[in-house]
C-alpha cells in the first residue's frame, strides 16, 4: 500500500477513534452528573423510563437508518434518551453492531440485561446473537413492524436510489460504480448458482401454521422451516427461469455456531472445484432486531397487499486487512441488483451494507450475503420476499449470460 494512502487511512481511523472516545466520555459524564445531582429515586425512574421508552428504540432505528431530519423521534427526546440517540453512531461503531445503554448506567443501578437499548445484527460470523427464547408451544412473538427505507442521503453512499451503508473507511463513488461494465458473467452450462446457509438453522417467528422445535433460541434443524426452506423456494424460483442451481442443505452452523464460517468456506471450496460452472455465490441468512425489554422488530413492506420481509445485501471488503482483492465487482454486482429489486418492488430491499469483513466472498467473484427478513418476521413473509428476491436475481443474471 502507498505510503501516503496509508497515512491518510490511519489519519481517518484516529479521527474516528477520538470521536468515539469523546462520544463515550459525554455520555459516562451525563450518567453521573444524573446519579450525584438527581437523587436515588429519581435515576431509578428515569432508567425505567429509557428502559421502557418506545420513542427511544425507535429513535435508535431511525438513527440506523440515517433519519436525523429536525421533526424525526430523534429530535422529541430529552435527557438521557437524547443521548444515548445522539450518540448512537458512536456506541455502534465501538461495539461493531450492538448498541447498548452506556455500561455505567446499568452498573450504577444494577439494570438486569432486559432493560438494556440494544439490537443485534447477524451479520457478522464472529457475532454471537442475543435473541429472545422461542416459545415451547406455537404462537407467535410479539413484534413492531418497520419498513426499513433511507429518508435521506445523510449516513449513505448513494445514488439513483441505490443507498449503501457504508462500514469501511473507503471512499464509495456510487454513480461510478453504477456505471461502470460488470465484468461478472455466467453461462448455459449447469450449476451456474451455489445457494448455501452459513447460519442454515436460523429460523423465524413461530406461528400455529409453521411451529417448530427450537434447537437454539430463534434456531431449529428442522430444515422445513429454517434457511434451507427458504433456498429451497429460491432454487425454484431461478429453475423456472432458466438458471441451473445446486442448493447445498447443510447445517454449517450445527453443532458449533462459532466455526459456521468456516465450515461453509469448506463447502464453497468444494462445490467450486466439483462444479467449475458456477459463477455466483449466494449465502442466504436471516438478520435479527431486538429492542428494549426483549421488544422483537421485523422488517416489512407489502407487495400486491400482502405483507413481505425485506431483504438486504451485504457485501463483504478488505478492509478489514484480509486479501479480498475483487470486491469492488461483488459490489457492483450487489448493486445492480438493488437497482432491479427498487425498480420491481420500491420497498422490498433495505439499504445495502458494505463490511470490513468477507463473509468468505474472497471464493469467488459474483458472491454475496443475502438476508431474508428478520426474527421477527414469519416463514410466510420470508417465502414471499425471497421469490420476488429470486425475480430481480434472474433478471440481472439474465442480461449477463453469455
Amino acid at each position: 500500500m502507498p505510503r501516503e494512502r496509508m497515512e491518510k487511512r490511519m489519519s481517518k481511523r484516529m479521527k474516528r477513534v477520538g470521536r468515539r472516545l469523546l462520544g463515550l466520555l459525554l455520555a459516562v459524564s451525563a450518567v453521573l452528573l444524573l446519579l450525584r445531582f438527581g437523587g436515588g429515586g429519581r435515576m431509578d425512574g428515569l432508567a425505567r423510563a429509557v428502559g421502557e421508552s418506545e420513542a427511544l428504540v425507535t429513535a435508535l432505528l431511525e438513527a440506523e437508518l440515517g433519519r436525523h431530519g429536525a421533526s424525526g423521534p430523534a429530535e422529541q427526546l430529552t435527557g438521557l434518551s437524547a443521548l444515548v440517540v445522539r450518540q448512537s453512531a458512536v456506541l455502534r461503531g465501538g461495539r461493531d453492531g450492538l448498541w447498548t445503554l452506556p455500561q455505567a448506567l446499568a452498573s450504577a443501578k444494577g439494570l438486569t440485561r432486559t432493560d438494556e437499548i440494544f439490537i443485534t445484527r447477524a451479520e457478522d460470523g464472529n457475532q454471537t446473537e442475543e435473541e429472545q427464547p422461542i416459545p415451547d408451544e406455537p404462537g407467535t412473538v410479539d413484534t413492531v413492524e418497520r419498513t426499513l427505507v433511507p429518508v435521506a442521503t445523510q449516513s449513505y453512499a448513494s445514488a439513483n436510489g441505490v443507498y449503501i451503508y457504508n462500514r469501511t473507511d473507503y471512499d464509495l463513488d456510487v454513480a461510478s460504480l453504477m456505471a461502470e461494465k460488470l465484468t461478472q458473467t455466467i453461462g448455459e452450462e449447469e450449476p451456474q448458482v451455489l445457494i448455501i446457509h452459513t447460519h442454515g438453522s436460523e429460523a423465524y417467528n413461530p406461528t400455529a401454521e409453521d411451529a417448530y422445535v427450537a434447537s437454539d433460541p430463534s434456531r431449529t434443524t428442522d430444515t422445513r422451516y429454517n434457511m434451507v426452506r427458504v433456498g429451497e423456494e429460491l432454487t425454484g424460483v431461478l429453475e423456472a427461469a432458466g438458471i441451473g442451481v445446486l442448493h447445498d442443505t447443510t447445517l454449517y452452523d450445527y453443532p458449533s455456531y462459532n466455526e459456521s464460517y468456516a465450515n461453509s468456506m469448506k463447502g464453497i471450496e468444494e462445490a467450486l472445484a466439483a462444479y467449475p460452472t458456477i459463477r455466483i455465490v449466494l449465502d442466504l441468512h436471516r438478520d435479527a432486531l431486538i429492542g428494549s425489554s426483549g421488544t422483537v422488530y421485523k422488517a416489512v413492506t407489502e407487495v400486491d397487499g400482502e405483507k413481505t420481509a425485506q431483504v438486504l445485501l451485504v457485501v463483504g471488503s478488505d478492509a478489514g486487512g484480509q486479501e479480498h482483492p475483487n470486491w469492488r465487482e461483488n459490489l457492483k454486482l450487489a448493486i445492480r441488483i438493488q437497482e432491479e429489486l427498487g425498480d420491481r418492488y420500491p420497498t422490498l430491499a433495505r439499504p445495502m451494507t458494505l463490511r470490513t469483513s468477507r463473509f468468505n466472498q474472497q471464493a469467488t467473484t459474483g458472491s454475496l450475503l443475502v438476508e431474508i427478513g428478520c426474527n421477527g418476521n414469519t416463514l410466510t413473509e420470508a417465502l414471499r420476499a425471497v421469490r420476488y428476491f429470486g425475480d430481480a436475481l434472474a433478471a440481472v443474471l439474465k442480461e449477463i449470460q453469455t
